[in-house]
């Protein structure tokens, strides 16, 4: 198994390759090019033609407080 350096530096490299070819790997936005069923049920033959297919998802979907209060 990687250590948690190797692991961090497989990331970073990652990063840096994103980085290089102009890709933002943060973006704010992301443009939604499919619904998700549809690419559920299509997702090979979209992705066969070579084209980057966008998705959108919810970073932090609303789970709710579960009762707590801040």
């Amino acid at each position: 198994m990687a250590s948690l350096e190797e692991i961090r530096q497989a990331r970073l490299t990652k990063l840096q390759i994103l980085k290089e070819r102009g890709i933002n790997p943060y973006p704010s936005k992301v443009p939604r090019d499919f619904p998700i069923d549809f690419l559920k049920k299509n997702f090979d033959k979209q992705t066969e033609q070579g084209r980057p297919v966008s998705i959108g998802r919810n970073e932090f979907p609303d789970v709710g407080h579960r009762g707590k209060q801040f």
